[in-house]
């Protein structure tokens, strides 16, 4: 028989069951939203350091293309940082010859050049960029082998070699039957012994606009372009020999760029009529300092032509004098 007694111990046996059934249960769920949360906060903390990382990465590149203000340097240093699509690419390069095939290095390069050609000049709509980057380019490719055999200009003239070969596959591919000018290697690049001065040549023509832009905004920057172009005059007397072949295939450019003489170009910088009487007067002052170098007056009563008078007889006079001691030497040696 089931007394009152054993039902209420039942109960409280059942009620406390049921206590630690949840609170066992409601520990397991805390510990179960927190790993999830827990787990769910770790990767999004992990990706939000991701992203930026890579935002601080591409901040940096752009930040280091927009502090080179001239287009050449813009060019320059956008091959440098250029990665785009570089792995779809190598498969190209295993067309290199042993044993450069096998040298990261050299592959990247390859892979750099064929991404370039087949993304960014293939897309370019500006006019003459053959008579322009094209050169460059090829510059570039060529300083950067140099680079890699520094002092063996034959093994970077061989891998030069290698690459004009897919550079000139790509150039014969559909993509560009449609392109007027395509972006041919400068293959003589190798034999020129006067390339880095045709590359010099090259950036100031492609930079002349924008330094005079820029040499507007401020006095030291307008200084700063005011030396470079006067590095250029020697150069200029070169100009004939050095863009001969650009004077048929590139007249636009050969005709723009002719125009850029240094002795033509100084005038048109505000801080040029400056820079000249400073050096006007840094020269006077070197003339003073060497005609008085001791810094105080030469006293004298005589006039200025009186002056002039002394001083011719004094060097007629040590002229004369030396001629008779010649001559006296000579005739005792002669009879002694």
């Amino acid at each position: 028989m089931v007394t009152e007694m054993d039902t209420e111990m039942d109960t409280e046996m059942d009620i406390t069951a049921l206590k630690k059934f949840f609170s066992v249960s409601i520990t397991y769920y805390c510990y179960l939203e927190y790993f999830i949360f827990y787990k769910v906060l770790c990767k999004f903390y992990f990706y939000m350091n991701i992203k930026l990382f890579f935002s601080q990465i591409l901040i940096f590149n752009i930040q280091a293309l927009s502090s080179n203000k001239l287009p050449s340097e813009k060019f320059y240093q956008k091959l440098n940082v250029f990665h785009l699509k570089l792995s779809q690419h190598y498969k190209v390069c295993e067309s290199l010859n042993d044993p450069y095939k096998n040298v990261p290095k050299i592959k990247k390069l390859c892979a750099k050049l064929v991404s370039y050609l087949k993304n960014i000049y293939a897309e370019s709509k500006e006019g003459n960029f053959d008579c322009i980057y094209c050169k460059l380019l090829s510059f570039w490719v060529y300083g950067q082998l140099l680079d890699l055999f520094p002092g063996n200009d034959k093994e970077a003239s061989i891998v030069f070699a290698n690459f004009q070969v897919i550079w000139n596959d790509i150039n014969e591919d559909e993509l560009y039957k449609s392109i007027k000018d395509k972006c041919d290697p400068y293959s003589r690049i190798v034999a020129d012994p006067e390339w880095k001065d045709r590359k010099k040549l090259y950036d100031y023509c492609i930079d002349h606009d924008t330094f005079i832009e820029l040499s507007k905004s401020d006095d030291k920057i307008c200084r700063k372009y005011h030396n470079h172009i006067e590095q250029k005059k020697e150069l200029y007397d070169k100009i004939d020999k050095l863009f001969s072949e650009d004077r048929l295939k590139c007249p636009i450019f050969y005709n723009k760029c002719t125009g850029y003489n240094p002795e033509a170009v100084l005038p048109k910088l505000k801080c040029h009529s400056k820079i000249l009487e400073e050096e006007a007067s840094s020269a006077k002052k070197l003339q003073s300092d060497l005609l008085n170098p001791t810094g105080n007056s030469v006293k004298t009563s005589l006039p200025a032509t009186k002056l002039g008078d002394v001083l011719l007889g004094v060097v007629v006079t040590s002229m004369a004098s030396g001629a008779i001691y010649r001559v006296t030497t000579n005739f005792i040696d002669t009879y002694q």
